[in-house]
């Protein structure tokens, strides 16, 4: 169990091991598979072993990863990977951990008793999965993330009322529908950028923005680095990469 930042370059690996990924700051794009969502600090992921998974954080993310290689445990037993809603206990755990994690004075009784606290907590399903009509917008959202935001149209395609999948998907994600669809379009918006084509200007229309400054105010909120700078660090990064094959 240890505190861990991820870049904002994706990333993608396997391990054999299961592991469980707790938000403490920030936030992060993970894909598995070929299902796409977002950690932030009211969704947690389950990583089952050997998924392959990739993966890129905002700037300043921080999370709790703990990290499951004993085979009799209950985690290590669970077969698919999934995204689950963080509860107030667990948050308050995550709290505790963090805190004694970011003190740097580690010791055996406390590890063990972290360790414990966070099996007790998994094995009572405090972990407990999303709701499954919120999954079924997200999915709808991951697929046409590029069209003009409607939160009517993604409700109608839920068979429940705008309020109604608004509050679910409240409760679940921590985001509005708005703001998690605009999200989608600010991901989709950072991996265009990682390459030299096409130019800003045609990726913020692309994504529905009808002028540049907007288009930029809001990726560097998001993301906070400006699309500009995000391309060179992508760029610089690749030619890094290729240097070093």
């Amino acid at each position: 169990m240890e505190l861990r930042s991820y870049h904002i370059e994706n990333c993608s690996h396997t391990h054999e091991f299961a592991q469980l990924v707790l938000p403490v700051t920030g936030s992060m794009e993970i894909e598995i598979g070929h299902h796409a969502d977002l950690i932030n600090d009211h969704v947690g992921v389950y990583i089952a072993p050997n998924d392959r998974h990739c993966f890129s954080g905002s700037h300043k993310n921080l999370f709790l990863v703990v990290d499951v290689a004993i085979e009799d445990n209950f985690l290590s037993k669970k077969s698919s990977s999934h995204i689950f809603n963080v509860t107030k206990n667990v948050k308050s755990f995550i709290h505790f951990a963090h805190a004694y994690l970011a003190n740097n004075d580690r010791d055996f009784y406390t590890d063990s008793l972290i360790n414990q606290l966070m099996l007790n907590l998994s094995s009572k399903k405090a972990l407990s999965e999303l709701d499954q009509k919120v999954v079924e917008a997200k999915k709808w959202m991951n697929r046409y993330f590029a069209a003009p935001v409607d939160v009517d149209r993604v409700a109608w395609h839920c068979h429940l009322s705008s309020s109604q999948l608004q509050r679910r998907f409240k409760e679940d994600t921590g985001y509005s529908i708005a703001e998690y669809w605009r999200m989608k379009k600010m991901q989709h918006a950072k991996y265009l950028l990682s390459f030299s084509c096409p130019s800003i200007e045609e990726i913020a229309f692309e994504m529905g923005y009808e002028n540049m400054s907007a288009f930029s105010r809001r990726f560097s909120q998001v993301f906070g680095i400006s699309p500009s700078q995000w391309r060179n660090e992508a760029l610089t990064a690749k030619k890094m990469r290729d240097i070093d094959k």
